[in-house]
């Protein structure tokens, strides 16, 4: 874990533009699996930061102006629950679960390992 909340702590301390957050958003099998950076990125964006979002033709992951994170299921135009999973005032992990349209080369995901994380590093 400390190593992910590195590589966390470093991708927003080389955002010179964006002031706030820097967040990354992966499909991973379980926690573990994206601690060690064992998923498949989420969206057309490796990282991203304030007012802006990734997807790709399953999900839209957005960070708002206010901070907060969205997941939104693009084919349902509904927003998926994000739980918090981790947060210790620099880095916070957020995790949903939709079964319904995951990718199927995500290393470990079978059914009840279809997760979704989304982490985010305040910037120093």
């Amino acid at each position: 874990m400390k190593y992910l909340i590195s590589i966390l702590i470093i991708l927003a301390s080389t955002q010179s533009i964006a002031a706030g957050k820097t967040c990354m958003a992966v499909y991973a099998a379980g926690l573990g699996y994206f601690l060690n950076e064992n998923g498949v990125q989420l969206g057309d964006k490796a990282e991203f930061t304030t007012g802006q979002s990734t997807q790709d033709e399953r999900y839209k992951v957005s960070l708002k102006e206010d901070g907060t994170v969205s997941l939104l299921h693009i084919k349902g135009n509904f927003e998926l629950p994000l739980a918090l999973t981790f947060n210790d005032g620099s880095v916070t992990i957020y995790q949903s679960e939709d079964q319904a349209l995951y990718p199927e080369n995500v290393p470990g995901a079978r059914i009840g390992t279809s997760f979704i994380y989304v982490g985010c590093a305040q910037e120093p």
